[in-house]
């Protein structure tokens, strides 16, 4: 009976670090999504691309709405993106991946940043 105890106990124990870690996941991933004064849940979901194809905005009033427009036609199947840094879209590959790595803490694999994409060469 002891011995069945111990394993309830670290079976709990266990289930318990998951749940912190998941939240843990979960808040750094609010932290790394904020955009702005919010939270936008649904377009938060959205990768990065330093040529994205879509853009996103948000409105200041009444409800302070989040809006995604694509910049292209996007193939069906093909990912949604949107470029992290807004601002960067025209610094060098560099520049933009350093600042992805510091702000949003990964390394940049897009095509452009790989050297894959049609518009890599330019760089």
């Amino acid at each position: 009976m002891a011995r069945r105890k111990g394993s309830i106990a670290a079976a709990k124990a266990i289930k318990e670090k998951e749940e912190e870690a998941e939240r843990l996941r979960l808040l750094a991933a609010a932290r790394m999504n904020a955009f702005g004064c919010g939270w936008y849940f649904l377009t938060d979901m959205f990768n990065h691309s330093c040529r994205p194809n879509c853009w996103k905005s948000v409105q200041v009033a009444p409800a302070g709405e989040s809006c995604v427009r694509t910049l292209r036609a996007v193939a069906p199947g093909e990912e949604l993106t949107l470029d992290y840094l807004g601002d960067m879209h025209t610094a060098d590959r560099a520049s933009r991946r350093e600042r992805l790595r510091q702000q949003f803490s990964f390394d940049c694999d897009c095509d452009l940043c790989l050297g894959t994409g049609e518009l890599a060469s330019l760089e």
